[in-house]
C-alpha cells in the first residue's frame, strides 16, 4: 500500500520515488534475499509520523540487523 508520490529512503540515503517504480524495486530486493524478514518490538505514531523499532534477518538463524523504521506523510 503506497501513494502514487512515495518515497522510500534506505539507510544510505539513497532514494527511490513513485509507487510503480518502488514495486520494481521490492521484486528485485525480494529475489535477491527471499528470507528476509522484518520483527518489531515497538511501534509508535506521533501526529503524521509512524516509528517502528525492530530488527531485520536477511538469512535463517544470522544475527539480527537492528533497526529504526520511519514513515511521515508529507501531504
Amino acid at each position: 500500500m503506497m501513494t502514487e508520490d512515495h518515497v522510500f529512503v534506505d539507510r544510505e540515503g539513497e532514494s527511490v520515488k513513485g509507487r510503480e517504480m518502488m514495486t520494481v524495486c521490492w521484486v528485485e530486493f525480494f529475489q535477491r534475499y527471499p528470507r528476509y524478514r522484518s520483527a518489531f518490538t515497538r511501534v509508535e505514531s506521533r501526529d503524521d509520523l509512524v516509528i517502528l523499532v525492530g530488527y531485520a534477518e536477511w538469512d535463517a538463524g544470522g544475527a539480527p540487523h537492528h533497526a529504526i523504521w520511519t514513515g511521515q506523510n508529507q501531504g
